[in-house]
């Protein structure tokens, strides 16, 4: 009794919107964030405890106060609304521990501008894009090679994999350090774990050493970083790197290990291309692929600033750094969404059968001979990329986004889309304060019955439609539904059902956010996925 008076249970932030029980003075909610299995988490903060339009509140820590939001047009509203994120400082230490400061995930305002726009243009130059086509698809190709040689090595011509995960884990790494330092990292060959036969037959040619060692450094690092910020956060030791504790030791080796190869690699690619300006190397000899256009962008951008004070000129001596922590930001963010994507994708083609064998038939009538498909044919495979879609849906990467208000923004108390009961739409506004940590629960929404009909069902229809006219899938619009010709003879499932929540689906699909923060790397991502997606189920 004595505790409660002295540390009452904390109340809600907002005004109108519910608070979920059991929030500490001293901690908030943050105990929430030790629960092992995320989706009954998730459902505590998003469901359990929400009101009627989806909406309810925590803190995040003593002082930081949080809102939760379902509804799609709650979630769009407010991802365009603001593009500030702030991360809580029990977190934004770790991520800057192991990031470092000039991280484009952690920047914000002018900073965040400048530094997300050298970023987009060194990945979307014409030639960068062609490399990371060219690059992924080789990856990819080689990774099938291997699993034959794997299955012809067998007694009964089969092999089984037996951590998926870590397969594509594997590829993700080597497509990352194909398409962004042209270098073969050789991480699947590690995987694969090839005969002293086959390693001097040449099967490792051209692998760097150091390389292969980098994948399973970097997924230390990020499982660790998880580590502490969710199953260990309460414990003070999980916030002090400098213990010399075993899991701080080990953090320190595996991070000094990955930062260490890359500025390497970024040093030896900028004195190249400094001969090169210096006229004592062929272009030739400069590969085109993400590290150049780093250099090249981030060297152009500094020589036109430092007209203001706030605005100083990148220095040399500085390039390593920067754009190392901007390829640390980037490889956390593909290295997952990529390789986990991946993973649910050929999971949920090995459990549906019929789904398969159209991706097949769809490869195969644009497929110019019976083996493989070149980079330029890969946007028309159209079924194929709806099962990717499907996949990000009902098993999004980020199971969570989230922003920082940096003014106070309003939201209407009924949306329109939750008024059953009344034809018009109550005008009170609920006021969500300046400096509130927004978060949108991905999993909980793109699973939500009210944006998706079947939403735990495995349904790439839901995105496209058959031409019966032309034989041919082509991506939905609102006019599909009203289509006698947008069904298979053979499967009803090809029509989807006009239950009143199809204008929601577009909405409610952010698997890697929207607006503002929509991932730089997306592109990147879809095309390692669909390219990988085709060749394996393809051979």
């Amino acid at each position: 009794m004595a505790l409660s008076y002295l540390f009452p249970e904390k109340k809600s932030p907002i005004e109108g919107i519910p608070v979920i029980p059991g929030g500490t003075f001293y901690s908030g909610h943050l105990h929430l964030l030790r629960e092992s299995n995320f989706e009954k988490a998730l459902y505590k903060w998003a469901v359990e405890h929400a009101d009627d339009d989806g909406r309810c509140t925590f803190w995040m820590g003593p002082n930081t106060p949080c809102l939760c939001v379902t509804h799609c047009e709650d979630v769009e509203m407010l991802l365009k609304a603001s593009a500030y994120r702030s991360f809580p400082a029990l977190l934004n230490g770790h991520f800057q521990h192991l990031f470092g400061n000039q991280n484009v995930g952690l920047l914000n305002g002018r900073n965040w501008k400048k530094q997300r726009a050298r970023i987009t243009k060194a990945m979307h130059t014409s030639a960068v894009i062609k490399h990371h086509e060219s690059a992924f698809h080789q990856t990819a190709l080689h990774l099938v090679e291997k699993i034959y040689q794997q299955i012809d090595k067998s007694e009964n011509k089969v092999w089984q994999c037996e951590n998926i995960l870590d397969l594509m884990k594997a590829l993700t790494m080597d497509c990352f350090g194909q398409a962004a330092f042209h270098s073969n990292f050789g991480t699947c060959q590690k995987i694969f774990n090839m005969s002293a036969e086959m390693i001097a037959a040449g099967s490792t040619q051209n692998s760097d050493s150091d390389a292969s060692d980098i994948g399973p450094a970097f997924d230390a690092l990020t499982s660790d970083i998880m580590r502490r910020v969710t199953r260990d956060v309460m414990l003070p030791s999980s916030h002090m790197y400098t213990l010399p504790t075993a899991t701080n030791q080990t953090y320190k080796r595996e991070r000094e290990k990955v930062i260490s190869f890359l500025k390497r690699l970024i040093n030896e690619r900028y004195q190249l291309m400094q001969q090169q300006a210096a006229g004592k190397e062929m272009k030739s000899t400069i590969p085109t692929d993400l590290l150049s256009g780093f250099l090249e962008h981030f060297q152009a951008s500094s020589s036109e600033s430092g007209t203001k004070d706030t605005d100083a000129p990148l220095k040399e001596e500085d390039f390593s750094e920067t754009i190392s922590q901007s390829i640390m930001a980037l490889l956390f963010a593909g290295y997952e969404t990529s390789s986990v994507t991946l993973t649910y994708c050929l999971y949920l083609l090995s459990q549906h059968p019929t789904v398969l064998d159209k991706c097949l038939k769809e490869i195969r009538s644009h497929s110019k001979d019976d083996t493989t498909a070149t980079a330029t044919e890969m946007p028309s495979f159209v079924y194929l990329e709806a099962v990717l879609k499907e996949t990000l849906r009902l098993y999004p990467p980020a199971i969570s986004t989230n922003r920082s208000t940096e003014r106070d923004l309003e939201l209407p108390l009924h949306p329109k889309s939750r008024s059953k009961d009344s034809g018009s739409c109550s005008t009170k506004k609920i006021v969500i304060p300046k400096g509130t940590y927004l978060y949108f629960p991905i999993w909980t929404i793109q699973r939500d019955p009210l944006h998706f009909h079947d939403p735990l069902d495995f349904l790439p229809e839901r995105w496209v439609s058959y031409d019966c006219v032309n034989q041919r899938w082509r991506m939905r619009n609102d006019d599909d539904d009203n289509d006698d010709n947008d069904n298979d003879d053979d499967d009803k499932t090809e029509k989807t059902e006009n239950n009143g929540n199809k204008q929601h689906e577009n909405k409610a699909w952010i698997p890697f956010s929207m607006a503002h923060w929509s991932g730089i790397g997306i592109p990147k991502t879809n095309a390692i996925a669909l390219e990988v997606s085709y060749t394996h189920t393809h051979t």
